[in-house]
């Protein structure tokens, strides 16, 4: 995502807001059933400090380094985009419940996951939106809450209280999104679900014996499917049509896993691997990435789990 040209679109000199710029708050809760969102009426005061902090913020990142996004986690120092349109069914749910907002003087129920600020001008009907995953304040129900007035503690009596602060998480701008924070991404868009489901579905193709090489694959399917990180791996594999190479490589296989101290009960034998211990599915599934290496200058071994 080019930074400047949203910078441009809001045209926010970090004093007045735009006449032509309208701001919307949005209180998202998500759940089983998806996304369901409120709106609280905000002051043009409150439309100009949410604006300001998406300036701020924007600013902040203008020369960070952008790497498309990683299922595996995003690089040191760098800040990560993704396209919306693969992310089709999460994206249009999410959507779907911006554009069905219940509008409410007060919000009656705080319990919601993230903040959804809504940038658009009126110029040119551009929309920008901004996302903070944040917590409700009923917490500070549980004690005393208050201020200091003239050397005297006043206890604060309200509820429901909500608050945010000078962070976003996440951009959106025409179907492209601008990702600062990867964990609040997954967790806003709710993929993980869909990482389970996917590779799910991949596995599932043992159906079609494409998995015949892995005996005890049921195990192996089970264990991966009970662990969050090898979720993420094997999903970055449902593209790769050569999972299983290195059955045919037996032996730079065994070398690889000699030269990193790993002593695996797998057993390769007729282009098949034995599968009977679900502690080793971490390194089955780094086969299956080719993830062991050596490099080229110190001949230092290893394992790249990000591949």
């Amino acid at each position: 995502m080019n930074i400047d040209n949203v910078l441009n679109a809001i045209n926010y000199d970090g004093d007045v807001l735009p006449n032509n710029m309208c701001v919307h708050l949005y209180l998202v809760r998500s759940d089983d059933d998806g996304y369901s969102t409120i709106e609280p009426q905000i002051s043009r005061e409150v439309e100009r400090q949410l604006l300001n902090i998406m300036h701020d913020r924007l600013t902040d990142f203008r020369e960070t380094d952008q790497s498309e996004y990683n299922i595996m986690g995003a690089l040191a120092d760098t800040i990560e985009y993704a396209n919306a349109a693969d992310y089709r069914t999460e994206y249009t749910q999410l959507n779907d419940s911006l554009n069905d907002v219940a509008v409410l003087p007060h919000p009656e129920n705080t319990r919601f996951n993230f903040m959804v600020y809504k940038f658009h001008n009126n110029g040119n009907g551009e929309d920008i939106y901004a996302f903070r995953r944040t917590k409700n304040l009923n917490y500070l129900g549980r004690g005393v809450f208050g201020c200091i007035v003239d050397g005297a503690f006043t206890q604060l009596r309200q509820h429901n209280l909500i608050g945010t602060d000078d962070k976003v998480d996440l951009f959106l701008q025409n179907g492209e999104f601008l990702i600062l924070s990867h964990y609040s991404f997954e967790r806003i868009l709710r993929i993980e679900d869909e990482f389970r489901d996917r590779v799910d579905n991949y596995l599932d193709q043992n159906a079609n014996h494409a998995f015949d090489a892995i005996v005890g694959f049921d195990m192996f399917k089970e264990a991966v499917l009970g662990r969050k990180n090898l979720i993420k791996r094997v999903c970055k594999l449902i593209d790769d049509p050569n999972s299983l190479t290195f059955l045919d490589h037996v032996a730079e296989t065994e070398v690889a896993l000699h030269n990193n101290g790993i002593e695996l009960g797998l057993n390769f034998q007729n282009g098949q691997v034995l599968f009977d211990d679900p502690s080793q599915a971490n390194e089955l599934v780094n086969l299956m990435q080719d993830s062991y290496y050596r490099t080229i200058v110190r001949g230092e071994v290893g394992a790249d789990q990000r591949r």
